[in-house]
């Protein structure tokens, strides 16, 4: 839990969240439901805003890190047999996190150019 708080934290202090809203506002939709994929990993929705404001920001970064961790956690743990749903390899599963990996993307470029 430490671990979250300091990403959470950096995050916070690296990014220009309206620059990450827009790769959000373009498939606002998507962002705004649960994600199903094949192989029974379940998230829930990153946004239930339709619109940035300084009130939501915590909320918007706290909901796509939750995603991404859990994402992230299910395709590494996979191999281990640690965790017994997954993301099979299907062209679904690629659809859907393509969509994720704009805004992911946003966020790394963020922390490594402006992290202290």
């Amino acid at each position: 839990r430490n671990d979250d708080k300091k990403i959470m934290q950096t995050v916070k202090e690296c990014i220009d969240l309206d620059i990450v809203w827009r790769e959000i506002e373009n498939d606002l939709a998507f962002f705004k439901k649960a994600i199903e994929f094949d192989g029974g990993l379940v998230v829930n929705s990153m946004i239930k805003y339709d619109s940035l404001t300084k009130d939501n920001q915590d909320d918007i970064i706290e909901g796509v890190l939750k995603v991404v961790t859990k994402v992230r956690n299910c395709i590494v743990h996979a191999r281990e047999k640690r965790e017994t749903i997954s993301i099979i390899p299907c062209h679904k599963n690629d659809m859907l996190l393509r969509k994720i990996i704009p805004v992911l993307k946003r966020i790394t470029e963020h922390v490594i150019l402006f992290s202290k």
